[in-house]
Formats: C-alpha cells, sequence, structure tokens
C-alpha cells in the first residue's frame, strides 16, 4: 500500500476536525492527555494559544499524499534549546486511517525534522505499556524503553503504567 503522507502547518480551520478525532473513544483510552471531552470551542481556543506560539512547541498536521486529507496531528513539545531535546507524540485520527502504515512515515517525517531542521540531540515520549502497537511502531523507528512508570495514568476504570521511551539523534536511521 502506498504510505505516502506529508507534514503541514495545522490551521484554526482543523479545529472542528481534530475535536472529533479527541472525542473517538479508541484516541481517549490510549491518551493521558484527553481525559474529558473536547468541544468545538475548547478545541478552538487550544488551537489559538499553541499554534501561535513558535517554540517551544510545533505542531503538524499529518496529510495524505496527493489529496491533502487530514489523518492525523504529529508534534516536538517541550522542547528545550539549551538542551536539545523534546518530546514527540503522534496521533492518526481518522479511524479507517489506522494501521496502514501512515503513522510510521509521518513518524519518520517529524524525527528527520527534528534531528535534521532543527537540530535536537534527544526526543522522548510516554506511552501506556498496554498500546502494544504503539510502542512496535515506536521501536520500529529507533525508540528505545528507558523506564517505567508504574500505574501513573488512570483509564478505563484502572491505574495503568506508562512506558518512557527516547531516540537520540546519532541512533535515527531512515529506513531505506
Amino acid at each position: 500500500m502506498d504510505v505516502s503522507v506529508g507534514l503541514r502547518a495545522l490551521s484554526q480551520a482543523d479545529a472542528a476536525l481534530t475535536a472529533q478525532w479527541r472525542n473517538d473513544p479508541a484516541v481517549r483510552s490510549y491518551y493521558a492527555a484527553f481525559p474529558f471531552y473536547v468541544n468545538e470551542e475548547k478545541e478552538t481556543a487550544w488551537f489559538q494559544k499553541a499554534l501561535m506560539q513558535d517554540f517551544p512547541s510545533v505542531y503538524f498536521g499529518i496529510e495524505l499524499l496527493p489529496s491533502g486529507q487530514l489523518i492525523g496531528m504529529s508534534s516536538l513539545r517541550d522542547m528545550s534549546f539549551v538542551h536539545r531535546h523534546a518530546g514527540f507524540g503522534i496521533m492518526i485520527g481518522e479511524p479507517a486511517m489506522r494501521g496502514k502504515g501512515y503513522g510510521k512515515a509521518a513518524t519518520l517525517l517529524t524525527l528527520e525534522f527534528a534531528f535534521g531542521q532543527l537540530n535536537l540531540h534527544r526526543l522522548y515520549l510516554r506511552v501506556q505499556e498496554r498500546h502494544q502497537r504503539a510502542i512496535q511502531l515506536y521501536r520500529s523507528c529507533g525508540f528505545v524503553q528507558e523506564g517505567l512508570l508504574r500505574e501513573s495514568v488512570y483509564k478505563d476504570g484502572a491505574y495503568r503504567d506508562e512506558v518512557l521511551m527516547g531516540l537520540l539523534k546519532r541512533d535515527f536511521v531512515r529506513p531505506a
């Protein structure tokens, strides 16, 4: 299957769609950052705050090429240009687009931007231990487990462990 995706700047016009994604039960189940339902007004307010700052965070829209259909988002958050690191995140919001390789393609593009354009040294992330598909994706892109936060997230009626993962620039190898 063709996994041609590109990254683009998000805009206010994307808020209605991204609010739908954040309210998807599958998304809310795995993302600690989305504990409550999000209305369009709240999402618009987030866009105004997050997208108007240049740093310390960068948010991308993930679009299918050549159609330009927005299918998800990736981010580099809480960047430190002193320590040259940032938190990484990704979400494929469109349910029909999950499991087709788009997440990996977008992850690699975001990593190339982080290490190539921003010259970051390290990326890190947190992912629920039960989200094995995401952990496999991150490992396939070079992330390694660095730790475990025991019962750090309360989701779906239970405390969940989170895996800490990291990737150093020198260990990032773009697959051929």
